[in-house]
């Protein structure tokens, strides 16, 4: 960023020579959606120099919860007090921590993170958690009505399972309307929950059983449908007091995600709609926590089990992956692209106004593919602003790409 005070209308040739005389850094980006159809023609290059972008303004008129604001998978932009630690312990060689998530006190609930501490929470914000209208949770073919098969308008489908009422199946869609990468352990492995089904103790391969179980008849033989009966048939099965061999690994207690507004769930009686709140975040701190391959680490090394490298990865509140070293992928393209840039893990950018970030997002989107100018009051903050809202648009799977984008700085810490 140069400070200025007015905007500047130069022309391509004559901001690179400015870029160069201030020292810049060239910092590389590589770009989510770059595969292009075969005969699409490359977007042109601009040469011109825009004056600054506005910051935009927020909207009179709120707007509907975003889907997105049920995920359950780290945000967009990982953020976490880098003043405050979670967990902080030495063990043996190693120094194990996690910073506390921001903000602390969730705001959607996709801001729950391992670190969420729901006792710190007041009514107000936990009641702040649900979506203003009802969003479809379940994979699109389940709001699609079959002849033979019972529909709600809100809940879509629901799936025949022998031994249960409707009642019982309208209530496990209540309860669990949002399955997101379920695994089991088998024989030591870590694997797709839907690839089996347990019957009586026993473990089948799902295609192999398939055509015999009583159910199937009635329903569709695709991958969505097969995968939305085991899943509910074990969680009924579960909740009714059946003890499976090969369980689901980690937590997944019911109303995990909120999906329609309070109301919606006093009219389904569900309970006291702060209570549901207050079971959702437990249930999604639980969700994290027991699938943290970091926290695993720690417990195994309370354990007395060998210790290895700490692991600076901003995603680690958020992880649910089989485990956790630098031969992790995302962890790997991610540190790169912070590496490049000078951010550390304690860097103050990870502690950045959510809506800060929002802003310069949307600056990198209007400057693709041109010459943009942006004036800032703090050069600084607003590089690593921009540095880090680029990397947590574009980096995923993209590091060793050839198309990568150009976005010169100028840091002041640097020159």
């Amino acid at each position: 960023m140069i400070s200025q005070t007015a905007p500047m209308f130069i022309d391509s040739d004559e901001i690179e020579q400015i870029l160069s005389r201030y020292h810049c850094e060239q910092l590389l980006i590589t770009w989510n959606k770059t595969e292009w159809d075969i005969d699409e023609a490359a977007p042109a290059v601009s040469d011109t120099v825009s004056a600054p972008l506005p910051v935009k303004s927020p909207s009179a008129t709120p707007s509907e919860t975003p889907k997105e604001d049920l995920y359950l998978r780290a945000p967009q932009y990982p953020r976490y007090d880098v003043q405050k630690y979670w967990l902080n312990e030495i063990i043996g060689s190693e120094h194990f921590y996690m910073h506390s998530s921001l903000p602390i006190i969730p705001e959607k609930q996709n801001d729950i993170s391992c670190t969420t501490d729901v006792s710190m929470m007041t009514d107000k914000d936990l009641l702040k958690l649900y979506p203003n209208h009802l969003i479809r949770t379940r994979h699109a073919v389940m709001y699609e009505p079959i002849d033979g098969i019972d529909y709600d308008e809100d809940l879509g489908l629901i799936l025949p399972i022998k031994g249960y009422t409707k009642k019982m199946l309208r209530d496990n869609i209540l309860q669990y309307p949002h399955f997101y990468q379920l695994t089991r352990i088998v024989g030591g492995e870590e694997i797709s929950f839907y690839r089996h089904i347990e019957i009586d103790g026993e473990l089948h391969d799902t295609l192999n059983v398939w055509d015999t179980l009583p159910d199937a008849k009635k329903l569709p033989k695709t991958a969505e449908f097969i995968k939305e009966y085991i899943i509910r048939r074990y969680l009924l099965e579960r909740d009714k007091g059946v003890e499976h061999k090969y369980p689901l690994r980690g937590s997944l207690q019911p109303y995990l995600t909120l999906f329609a507004p309070a109301e919606f769930y006093t009219k389904h009686k569900c309970g006291e709609p702060v209570e549901l709140a207050r079971q959702c975040v437990n249930a999604r701190v639980d969700f994290f926590k027991t699938r943290n391959p970091y926290l695993v680490r720690y417990r195994n090394a309370l354990g007395g089990q060998p210790t290895y490298n700490t692991i600076d990865c901003p995603f680690k509140p958020y992880c649910r992956k089989s485990f956790c070293n630098a031969s992790c992928p995302d962890n790997a393209e991610f540190s790169f692209l912070l590496e490049r840039n000078n951010i550390s893990h304690d860097d103050a950018v990870f502690a950045s106004d959510i809506r800060t970030l929002s802003d310069v997002s949307e600056w990198l989107t209007a400057a693709s593919n041109s010459y943009k100018v942006v004036i800032s009051r703090n050069s600084s903050e607003t590089a690593s602003a921009l540095s880090y809202a680029a990397i947590c648009n574009s980096w995923y799977g993209n590091l060793f790409k050839n198309d990568l984008q150009k976005l010169y700085t100028y840091n002041p810490r640097l020159g």
